[in-house]
């Protein structure tokens, strides 16, 4: 499933969490067993707008 322009937010970080849980439990299947319920992500999602910050404070903000 890819993220068009008509995808909503949350149903974009649910396609990008899917995916990226994917991805490692192909690669490494062990880790699967000690999750809850073998799942990587939390249900839950937060998303903010960043149009009003810096590129330097989204730099510092990552780094922390």
């Amino acid at each position: 499933m890819g993220i068009g322009p008509t995808c909503s937010v949350s149903d974009a970080i649910t396609v990008l969490k899917y995916n990226s849980a994917r991805v490692l439990f192909s690669e490494f299947p062990e880790p699967k067993k000690k999750f809850w319920s073998g799942h990587f992500w939390s249900s839950g999602k937060f998303y903010r707008s960043i149009g009003s910050v810096t590129a330097e404070t989204i730099s510092h903000c990552i780094a922390s």
